[in-house]
């Protein structure tokens, strides 16, 4: 059985008129996309910006509901969970951002940012809760010191090995990873999809990483979904796809990498 399905998903926006005066326009950002993503499989999705893959993820994680289609979590559609089955979804689909910062408080410490979903969710006490942390904290390569610090004190692949080990913490199925490290060098972003890779094998956490940029894709994921315009335009072992791409558009892609050519 798939961990996560998402089947022939179509989401409409309705978009303000040119026309001061006309009816809203509808925009089509998802058009019949159907995925699925198994236990402990890596999947990517790779398209421009108004592809549709950031819209993609958050209706497979639940913070978008499709305007057609149903999404399946371990077989069964999530809009027909009981209170406690989505609570079990939400806490084993968890999401890691491009902007790490602007999902932790600035007012509460490292410590207090990694704790707090442990607490609200498992009900540990204290020193299970200190453990978890200073260990997951050494697991992600960070200095348990940096529990004593603010998320402004920190660098960017700081700030997202912080967002790894509080998604890590919960122990999910699935991390939704959308463009999470688009915003840092190349050189760290090496070494957080290194991190993301090695945490994965630890862990076994299935992933669905959504970015720009094919060349990140095909070094870290297991298959790859090609999407233009709201559509799959084309799909395969992320290898594969990369090193004999079919679509024109896939070809474009490839050529525009950046990342491959300077890690």
């Amino acid at each position: 059985m798939s961990l996560l399905t998402g089947e022939a998903i179509f989401k409409i926006f309705m978009n303000k008129s040119k026309d001061l005066f006309g009816k809203p326009e509808p925009f089509k950002a998802l058009n019949n996309v159907s995925i699925s993503i198994e236990p402990g499989e890596i999947v990517g999705i790779v398209g421009e910006s108004g592809s549709g893959k950031s819209t993609l993820g958050e209706i497979l994680g639940g913070l978008q509901r499709p305007s057609e289609g149903k999404v399946c979590y371990q077989g069964q559609d999530i809009s027909t969970l009981t209170k406690a089955q989505y609570a079990d979804y939400r806490t084993n689909v968890q999401f890691i951002f491009q902007n790490p910062q602007e999902s932790m408080d600035p007012h509460y410490k490292i410590k207090s940012i990694l704790a707090e979903p442990l607490y609200v969710l498992h009900h540990q006490s204290y020193d299970q809760v200190k453990t978890k942390i200073e260990t997951m904290m050494q697991n992600v390569g960070l200095n348990i010191d940096n529990l004593e610090k603010y998320p402004n004190t920190l660098s960017g692949g700081q700030c997202q090995r912080v967002a790894i080990a509080r998604a890590l913490l919960l122990n999910p199925k699935l991390l939704i990873c959308d463009e999470c490290v688009s915003a840092l060098d190349v050189s760290v972003q090496a070494s957080i999809l290194n991190l993301l890779r090695k945490m994965q094998q630890e862990f076994k956490t299935a992933m669905l990483f959504i970015s720009h940029d094919i060349g990140v894709v095909r070094y870290i994921c297991d298959r790859v979904i090609v999407m233009k315009k709201g559509s799959v335009v084309e799909q395969g072992k992320a290898e594969e796809v990369v090193a004999d791409p079919n679509d024109d558009y896939t070809k474009v892609l490839v050529a525009s990498s950046t990342f491959e050519r300077q890690v």
